[in-house]
């Protein structure tokens, strides 16, 4: 199984870079981009020479597929993720995680970007088809499941969907949010050219995307998230 949905790294730079002009860090808001690391320019050639000094490490995140063992560290002043790994001997390191550096210790560190996000998944499932890292269109997701909109992020991630999991039933999130809360088109965001979305329960209309969080972002940091606590 793999995600088939794709932003152009040109939507992707164009997001960041404003974001980062206008010093709007993950760290005061999250999922407002799809990648998860939006100044790598700064964090890698640190990482190069300092190794992950600086940065909070999960431990908790560990897990080992054919390549290597991966766990996530995170810049808390930023809220930039990244991804380390020790790579087994003898793996060329450059076939897998884009914009990858070396650290000190000969381990590898790579932005949580969409890409590599994408990229992770496919490894993980490729090394194991009933992985729970990622999420599946399997289980009982045909015949039942329940359906959980934006507004309980915090709740149903990570340990509603562990819970869920556990109990081999499956869940839809933001099942109702889309695209009613959440932003599915970063470019118009920033044209200021999103719509409105009718509430007649209401008496008005809101604006798409009000929640200020991306449907890619929202998606990256619920992976994360359920990873960096061990739910996984």
């Amino acid at each position: 199984s793999t995600i088939c949905m794709s932003l152009a790294s040109t939507t992707l730079d164009r997001v960041n870079s404003w974001l980062l002009q206008h010093n709007l860090r993950l760290r005061t808001h999250p999922c407002v981009s799809p990648d998860f690391c939006l100044d790598w320019g700064t964090l890698g050639p640190h990482l190069e020479t300092q190794g992950p000094s600086g940065l909070c490490v999960y431990k908790a995140s560990t897990f080992g597929i054919g390549i290597g063992v991966f766990h996530l560290a995170e810049d808390e002043a930023t809220g930039d993720h990244v991804w380390l790994w020790t790579p087994k001997p003898g793996i060329e390191t450059s076939h897998y995680l884009e914009r990858s550096v070396r650290l000190p210790s000969g381990d590898m560190a790579a932005p949580a970007s969409w890409k590599n996000l994408l990229a992770m998944k496919n490894l993980v499932q490729l090394h194991d088809s009933g992985s729970t890292i990622f999420p599946t269109a399997t289980g009982t997701l045909a015949t039942c499941g329940m359906g959980i909109g934006a507004r309980f992020t915090t709740l149903h991630w990570p340990a509603v969907d562990w819970t869920m999991g556990a109990l081999r039933l499956s869940m839809t999130a933001n099942q109702n949010s889309v695209p009613r809360e959440l932003v599915y088109d970063v470019d118009a965001m920033l044209d200021n050219t999103l719509g409105t979305i009718e509430f007649p329960f209401l008496g008005c209309s809101v604006p798409e995307g009000h929640q200020g969080q991306s449907i890619q972002g929202m998606s990256h940091g619920a992976i994360l998230t359920k990873l960096k606590y061990g739910f996984h």
